[in-house]
């Protein structure tokens, strides 16, 4: 997003001019987001993008919509994505599970596998839940309660969750 920010700054014609400075001059994108923590107070939540050879030709070709592959595939590199930081953060239990669903980019995936963790958070129904609808909750068929987001057991793979809930 940030990347289109800028180049959205200027003119249609000017556009394509400005994506190859950007990609060539380019060193690295930090973007935050600030969540409230649990117990109080503030803690920001970091999207990390190095300019890689790979980047810098998605912003060139303006195909930035590939640039979150791009930074998955560049960990090595120190990139991260924003909601693999949320996620790190809802699992150490510094930011509430409503929370990180209000600020993650696609609260979708965060339900269903976990930002790419191993690890997997539950489901909540309705499935298709966006900021602004009633808060999440857990399927009546597990028994969870709501409190207990945090310490809810995690289910480790897609198919054991398939097999548990039918």
């Amino acid at each position: 997003k940030t990347i289109d920010r800028i180049v959205d700054a200027f003119p249609a014609n000017m556009k394509d001019m400005i994506r190859t400075q950007l990609s060539s001059s380019l060193v690295a994108v930090i973007s935050q987001v600030l969540c409230k923590r649990v117990g109080g107070g503030r803690i920001a939540s970091y999207e990390i993008m190095i300019n890689t050879t790979s980047i810098g030709s998605l912003i060139r070709e303006n195909k930035t919509f590939r640039i979150d592959s791009a930074i998955q595939t560049g960990k090595k590199y120190g990139m991260q994505l924003l909601d693999e930081h949320l996620w790190k953060l809802y699992e150490s239990g510094q930011v509430a599970a409503d929370e990180m669903l209000d600020k993650a980019r696609h609260p979708g995936d965060l339900q269903g596998a976990g930002a790419g963790s191993a690890a997997q958070m539950p489901r909540s129904c309705p499935s298709r839940w966006r900021p602004g609808r009633e808060r999440p909750c857990l399927p009546s068929a597990v028994g969870w309660p709501h409190a207990e987001w945090a310490s809810a057991p995690r289910i480790p793979a897609r198919s054991a969750r398939r097999a548990a809930w039918g």
